[in-house]
């Protein structure tokens, strides 16, 4: 089999290894995510698999136990903002400052009129914007999704978020991480617009830290990651393996 590139957007890691439900044995899942990581796998990372997911675990954005309130508000504002987007209509609040088009996409820069916030979204392919940076760029020019969306404070503060179209029951997908001094820092989050999510990860200084939580599609199962130090994780999910 040839290599290809282990890219995880919207937890892949389920569609590859964790399929709750289905005859399959969790010590194969788990070994998997271990084979993934390589080293890390067996030193700096460990696994635990429930397929009935603890009433503390509840995958909803306004669970307590997983979500401060700040997060909470920002997560549950995110399909409301971003709703109406078009190439030269933005948030609300904001207002166009300039539209370039490139041979595969388009990126619309929106100012806010109200802080001195601003806004890049891109419709189309992000490659070519985001070649040569780093992990996490190549990640997330790999995203797929409606449109991608840059909100920074002039701190250089603020979020990146992916926005998918709505499935055939109307719901849709986004892929959120909070950036703080330029980098990854603080939530990563993949939720959906009924006010669920099924990945939950958080970052200190572009790198994983603490737990990593995946639920399963029927919110029913868990996998819980626990990371014991810093791990660098979107270099593990842009190597290439063989599948």
């Amino acid at each position: 089999m040839k290599p290809q590139s282990l890219f995880i957007q919207l937890c892949l890691i389920f569609q590859v290894c964790n399929l709750f439900g289905q005859d399959s044995n969790l010590q194969d899942r788990i070994s998997l995510l271990q084979e993934l990581f390589g080293a890390n796998g067996k030193t700096n990372i460990s696994i635990t698999g429930l397929n009935i997911c603890p009433p503390q675990y509840t995958n909803e954005i306004l669970n307590t136990n997983l979500f401060t309130t700040q997060e909470q508000k920002v997560l549950s504002s995110i399909f409301l903002k971003y709703q109406n987007i078009t190439t030269n209509s933005g948030p609300l609040g904001s207002v166009l400052a300039s539209l370039t088009k490139s041979n595969s996409c388009w990126l619309a820069h929106f100012n806010y009129t109200n802080s001195d916030s601003c806004e890049d979204i891109i419709f189309g392919d992000r490659t070519s914007i985001f070649c040569g940076g780093s992990q996490y760029d190549s990640y997330m020019a790999k995203s797929g999704g409606k449109f991608f969306a840059k909100y920074r404070t002039r701190d250089n503060a603020g979020y990146d978020v992916i926005i998918n179209a709505p499935d055939m029951n109307g719901i849709s997908t986004a892929f959120f991480v909070q950036i703080k001094d330029g980098c990854v820092n603080g939530l990563s989050v993949t939720l959906h617009s009924d006010g669920r999510c099924n990945d939950l990860l958080h970052f200190g200084n572009g790198k994983a830290i603490n737990r990593w939580l995946q639920w399963d599609e029927n919110s029913s199962g868990l996998i819980k990651v626990k990371i014991k130090t810093p791990l660098d994780y979107f270099k593990y999910m842009n190597q290439e393996i063989k599948m």
